[in-house]
């Protein structure tokens, strides 16, 4: 008996990818000026693989008998690959508005030190300014000692002049005194010598007679 094997093997293999794209934007409003969008992206990737692999074998006898044989063998893979992409949009604007808050706190620090600068002028004036008034005041305090020493020169010769009228005034007193002396004097011989010429005359008369 004579037997021919025949051995037929078909493969069929069929992918089915099916791709799952899901978006969220989420709007977050921390401020007014600091608004950001978060943009969230989920990408699904599903893969189904199907392997078909059929085998056909046909056996032939020598009695004309014939035997087919088929043998399918399917195989499914299913790969499902997940992609979440995150975007957030709020970093820039972030980035953005830190800079932008630098830049602000140094001009604010160049206005300090600009207004520091005319501070320190401003004293500076104002430091000359006192220096002027206090020599000003020097001045005037030496003239003032000017005319205070001139006053008392003016005070010591007024003392001076009345020490004088004070002598003067005693010498009028001592000669005042003197002629009053003068005249008890005067009135005192005028006195004697009247009596004495009284008492002669009136005695030589009336003894002469």
């Amino acid at each position: 008996m004579h037997t021919t094997t025949t051995t037929t093997t078909t493969t069929t293999t069929t992918t089915t990818t099916t791709t799952t794209t899901t978006t969220t934007t989420t709007t977050a409003a921390a401020a007014a000026a600091a608004a950001a969008a978060a943009t969230t992206t989920t990408t699904t990737t599903t893969s189904t693989t199907t392997t078909t692999t059929t085998t056909t074998t046909t056996s032939t006898t020598s009695t004309a008998t014939t035997t087919t044989t088929t043998t399918t063998t399917t195989t499914t893979t299913t790969t499902t690959t997940t992609t979440t992409t995150t975007t957030t949009t709020s970093t820039t604007t972030l980035l953005l508005l830190l800079l932008l808050l630098l830049l602000l706190l140094l001009l604010l620090l160049l206005l300090l030190l600009l207004l520091l600068l005319q501070l320190l002028l401003i004293l500076l004036l104002l430091l000359k300014f006192l220096l002027l008034v206090l020599l000003l005041l020097l001045v005037l305090l030496l003239l003032l000692q000017l005319l205070l020493l001139l006053l008392l020169l003016q005070l010591l010769l007024l003392l001076l002049l009345l020490l004088l009228l004070l002598l003067l005034l005693l010498l009028l007193q001592l000669l005042l005194l003197l002629l009053l002396l003068l005249l008890l004097l005067l009135l005192l011989y005028y006195y004697y010598y009247y009596y004495y010429y009284y008492y002669y005359y009136y005695y030589y008369y009336y003894n002469c007679y």
